[in-house]
């Protein structure tokens, strides 16, 4: 038997053993194929304060495409990247991801303001983004 990926201590101890409530819990995933083990960690795609700041702006229940919910989602994702700057000020890929996102977000409101004013009006509202 081989074992081909042990990214953290969790896995290695799911592996030697734990139940699988214990491999759930640490956010780990065991594949196997024939004779080979296969271990990796698995991120979900949107966290509780992410769902919580996502909910006001989502016209159905699980609305994740509209462009409200993707201009909210960047915001969100802009004020992390500017907290995690505010600690470590020489990352040049947080900088270029942050300027990314801020650039995307920008089209998103252009596209807003072009084509539902009104809802433009009340996404810049909620997120207090113009001055």
């Amino acid at each position: 038997m081989q074992v081909r990926f042990l990214p953290k201590a969790g896995a290695r101890r799911a592996f030697l053993g734990y139940s699988s409530t214990d491999v759930s819990n640490m956010g780990i995933i065991l594949m196997r194929t024939p004779q080979i083990f296969y271990l990796f960690y698995y991120y979900p795609s949107m966290n509780a304060e992410l769902e919580k700041f996502l909910a006001p702006f989502k016209r159905q229940e699980n609305d994740d495409g509209s462009p409200e919910v993707q201009v909210a989602q960047l915001t969100f994702e802009i004020s992390e990247l500017q907290g995690h700057l505010k600690a470590h000020d020489k990352d040049v890929d947080a900088k270029r991801s942050l300027l990314k996102k801020v650039a995307r977000r920008r089209k998103f409101l252009k596209y807003l303001k072009e084509n539902a004013l009104e809802r433009y009006n009340l996404i810049v509202k909620k997120l207090s983004l113009k001055a």
